[in-house]
């Protein structure tokens, strides 16, 4: 088998390999943990666009944030790439940023004094105006739930994912997490 690895990066034309050896891959898998998880979900369209048939692409992503608008999501989720997205249900950052910027109901009509007086209509408006939309994750999602005492160690990917999804994790034993969470909390003070 032919195997292609490529980076989590998502500018179009820039690759760690070139396109016909993309191309002649038997399966091309993407992996990203956090931002690099948004950045290998927006590789998909790339690598679609490029002409990469999307059975040969696979997609794991750890912990990645909201990246993409409800039709983009559509899109990926019915493009035919296996896409698994795994987190933390303790993990903060899969839960951001927050689904919709519709946070006042659109059947509330906001007077010019409001906006005026409040920065919080004002900025709502101003994300309207530029066209804010709702925003969705993508892929089959994977959750386990591993809480430790720190929202940092909760994010955690060598951690709490790898012994979340079963692996070996630096050869550290779930039951010892907590002692992990309080020295890494030790370092940092």
């Amino acid at each position: 088998m032919n195997y292609c690895s490529l980076c989590s990066v998502s500018i179009p034309g820039v690759f760690c390999t070139t396109k016909a050896a993309l191309s002649n891959a038997d399966r091309i898998f993407i992996a990203g943990h956090s931002l690099g998880g948004a950045l290998a979900t927006l590789t998909i369209p790339d690598l679609i666009d490029s002409g990469i048939n999307p059975a040969k692409i696979v997609v794991y992503t750890f912990a990645s944030p909201r990246c993409s608008d409800r039709e983009l999501a559509t899109k990926l989720n019915d493009s035919g790439v296996q896409h698994w997205r795994i987190a933390n249900t303790e993990d903060i950052i899969p839960t951001l940023p927050g689904a919709t910027a519709n946070i006042f109901s659109t059947e509330r009509p906001v007077s010019p004094e409001e906006v005026e007086e409040n920065f919080i209509v004002k900025t709502y408006n101003d994300l309207k105006i530029r066209g804010m939309k709702t925003l969705e994750h993508t892929g089959n999602p994977i959750y386990f739930t591993i809480g430790t005492d720190s929202i940092q160690d909760n994010h955690n990917l060598e951690f709490v994912y790898m012994t979340g999804i079963g692996q070996d994790s630096a050869s550290v034993p779930l039951n010892q997490l907590k002692q992990i969470s309080k020295k890494m909390t030790e370092i940092v003070k």
